[in-house]
Order: structure tokens, then C-alpha cells, then sequence
């Protein structure tokens, strides 16, 4: 089953970045960067996991760094 990882910023909600991935749950090293988000270095991020429905598993906010993490390594990008 296919999920969804969310970027969105915490002041506000807007989504940041969306893709798809096989995660079922949230880990250090899922965060991305803040060149990969479009914010500056230290701006609250709130990261979510969705199921295919759109229903929120779990979530958790952290500062954006400017590398991030690396896993889970995204499937493909998810149409616009």
C-alpha cells in the first residue's frame, strides 16, 4: 500500500512537498531539507504520513536543516 509524505509549513499549513512512499511510519531521517522545500534553514516544518484516502497515520514537526535526511527514498513524484 502506497502512502504520502507531507511537508507543509507549520505557521501556516501550506504544502511544501508531497510524494509518494512505501513508509508506515514516521523515523528520524525522513525530513527534507530546506533547499528541497523552498524555506529557509529553521523554519518549523510539520511532516505527515497519509494513507491512500488521505487520512492522517501520524505526524511530527522539526526544524528544516539544510540537508535533511535521506530515507525513505521517494517512489516517483506525485502529479501536480
Amino acid at each position: 500500500m502506497q502512502h504520502i509524505l507531507r511537508f507543509a509549513a507549520s505557521d501556516n499549513g501550506s504544502v511544501l512537498r508531497e510524494e509518494p512512499t512505501l513508509a508506515y511510519g514516521l523515523a528520524c531521517g525522513y525530513e527534507r531539507g530546506a533547499a528541497e522545500l523552498g524555506v529557509g534553514v529553521g523554519r518549523q516544518v510539520r511532516m505527515e504520513l497519509l494513507d491512500d484516502t488521505g487520512r492522517l497515520l501520524d505526524w511530527r514537526t522539526y526544524p528544516a536543516t539544510e540537508t535533511g535526511g535521506r530515507f525513505p527514498i521517494p517512489l516517483t513524484p506525485l502529479p501536480a
